[in-house]
């Protein structure tokens, strides 16, 4: 998958953009993941509501084996991480709203927890294929599990 908004190319913009509260943040969380998470070992990124105002983001980063959503601000940062072995539904669905297609994906794990993608909701329109592209990609990767 040619990726435009891969893990890299996030750390990049975090690394050069100009600071205000919001690289702040990222700074801190970025920090943080590189010490634990190997970027090496990240397949897939999605940057949950990253481009939506006054919605906290949630990076999610795939791994092999694992799915790591990360929140946080400048002092904080929390990590929850899901084992993809512990999966035990997944729903993926693909309809047209108001014109538009949307992808939903929808992630159960046995500890009761679970993950929800959505294509029209997670960003804003400019992105929104982009972030189809990552759903098709994390579905891709469950069915190969």
């Amino acid at each position: 998958m040619d990726d435009n908004l891969s893990f890299k190319k996030f750390l990049d913009w975090v690394d050069n953009y100009s600071l205000n509260s919001e690289t702040y943040k990222f700074e801190n969380i970025m920090r943080q993941t590189k010490e634990f998470i190997p970027e090496s070992d990240i397949k897939i990124f999605y940057p949950q509501y990253l481009f939506r105002e006054n919605v906290e983001t949630n990076l999610l980063l795939f791994t092999k084996t694992k799915v790591y959503k990360i929140t946080g601000d400048e002092s904080r940062t929390f990590f929850h991480v899901f084992n993809l072995k512990d999966v035990v539904d997944v729903n993926f669905q693909v309809f047209n709203e108001a014109g538009r297609d949307n992808f939903i994906l929808n992630i159960s794990f046995t500890s009761d927890k679970h993950l929800s993608l959505n294509s029209l909701n997670d960003t804003n329109d400019h992105w929104r294929n982009t972030f189809i592209n990552k759903i098709k990609a994390i579905f891709q990767t469950l069915l190969n599990n």
